[in-house]
């Protein structure tokens, strides 16, 4: 009698299964980074150095049933507002940029940031948060001395090239917004 019971959980358990899946594989990459998160900091002796901690990036037309992507857990509309930077905010070692959409992780690398045209050397240091939309590279800047910063082949999470990508004139100890076009919903 046992052993009926038994057989029967076991096939009630297998043969339900499917009915909880969910739809598109679940809530897509689970890779963790930046600020409180393993695997976001970009030092050379970091083990998730130049990886981040993420996996690759989905493909832009692998759409779940409600026509968003995810990212680590979030959703993002198919259709969306071009990829750019809405802030920027400095002190005299920290630059943070945050960004209207998520950066793909694997576009964020040392060679494809830039300062006063220079690439970002080996003493400073890029992380960024889980949501992916905060970028903090932690470098020194001479205080009173404007600088360029720039982006070379930075990509959203969704593979959308950065609108902008030089910022000019920016000084350490101040805070700058730039526009986002917004798009009706």
């Amino acid at each position: 009698m046992k052993r009926k019971i038994f057989l029967l959980a076991l096939f009630l358990i297998f043969s339900t299964s499917p009915f909880f899946a969910q739809p598109g594989g679940g809530r897509g990459p689970s890779g963790h980074g930046g600020p409180g998160g393993p695997g976001g900091s970009h030092s050379p002796s970091s083990p998730g150095a130049g990886r981040g901690g993420h996996s690759a990036p989905i493909n832009p037309g692998n759409l779940n049933t409600s026509g968003t992507h995810s990212f680590n857990g979030m959703r993002l509309p198919s259709k969306h507002d071009p990829f750019q930077v809405v802030h920027i905010e400095t002190t005299s070692e920290i630059i943070l940029i945050t960004f209207n959409i998520p950066i793909n992780p694997s576009t964020c690398k040392r060679e494809n940031i830039f300062i006063n045209g220079k690439e970002l050397d080996e003493s400073s240091d890029f992380r960024y948060n889980k949501t992916g939309k905060i970028l903090e590279i932690k470098t020194k800047l001479s205080v009173g001395t404007k600088f360029t910063l720039e982006f070379k082949n930075l990509k959203s999470y969704d593979q959308e090239e950065l609108k902008v990508k030089k910022f000019d004139s920016l000084l350490p100890w101040t805070s700058k917004e730039y526009s986002c076009k917004t798009s009706a919903p």
